[in-house]
């Protein structure tokens, strides 16, 4: 392991914060700088980092432009397709319906690049104040302009702790069930459940395979306890048998 900061991090010339990487990764790490000109007593490390940017997370939806389907038209369509699907047949009436929406508002699909922000990051007023609060104090470099200046951020960060309190708050009472808490509990520390159904299989035949893969098994465990064979036979016991016991003796131990 090899430490990359020999210049002193803290007003008071101590090194407190280091960039400690493996030797065979010591060229990822390159430009290391220490300003010093900041208003926090802990000074800021710059470095650049040899290695590729995460793909962002993409989300793929679905849509259609209903705005498109002439009223009339489409109810007429299903009108008449109506007359020549038998009633009970469930899956030709979605097949119908679908192919009729196809044609004037077909099914579009995107990817789209997720953006998550804190959901209480809503305090725009006060960090608006906070950033031009810091232009005035970089313009100035008056003092009385760098303590208003700090004044501001110890605000936001108030702020912003007070709301994600009152977020989270807010989530855990609305909650009306022990299912709904624990849910909302998993949400906020990022323990989300992937979704478990197969993909490949139809919706309307899912529950089908479901009843199969259960009944199978319940016929297996039939046929296999059906064909397990218990030994009733009495053995009786040829050896020679213990009728009595004498207690021991101290000497006998």
């Amino acid at each position: 392991m090899t430490q990359l900061i020999a210049l002193p991090t803290h007003n008071k010339n101590h090194i407190l914060h280091w960039i400690i990487t493996k030797d065979c990764d010591i060229d990822t790490i390159k430009n290391t700088q220490v300003l010093k000109k900041l208003v926090s007593d802990h000074h800021l490390i710059l470095f650049e980092v040899d290695a590729e940017k995460p793909p962002k997370v993409k989300r793929k939806i679905t849509s259609r432009n209903l705005k498109t389907i002439n009223i009339e038209k489409f109810k007429s369509d299903v009108k008449s397709e109506l007359q020549t699907i038998d009633p009970e047949n469930i899956e030709n009436l979605n097949d119908a319906l679908s192919r009729i929406l196809n044609q004037p508002a077909p099914i579009t699909s995107k990817q789209l690049a997720e953006r998550r922000s804190a959901p209480w990051l809503n305090i725009r007023q006060a960090k608006r104040e906070r950033r031009g609060a810091e232009k005035r104090w970089l313009k100035s470099g008056l003092n009385i302009d760098r303590d208003i200046y700090n004044a501001k951020r110890q605000n936001v960060k108030t702020c912003i702790k007070k709301a994600k309190e009152d977020h989270f708050s807010d989530r855990l009472k609305s909650s009306k069930s022990c299912k709904q808490l624990f849910g909302i509990c998993d949400e906020l520390l990022g323990r989300t459940k992937q979704r478990c159904v197969p993909n490949k299989i139809k919706p309307h035949e899912l529950p089908k395979e479901f009843a199969a893969f259960f009944q199978d098994k319940i016929d297996n465990l039939r046929q296999n306890l059906d064909s397990y064979h218990v030994f009733n036979d009495h053995h009786i016991f040829q050896g020679s048998p213990f009728n009595s016991f004498k207690p021991v003796t101290e000497d006998f131990v």
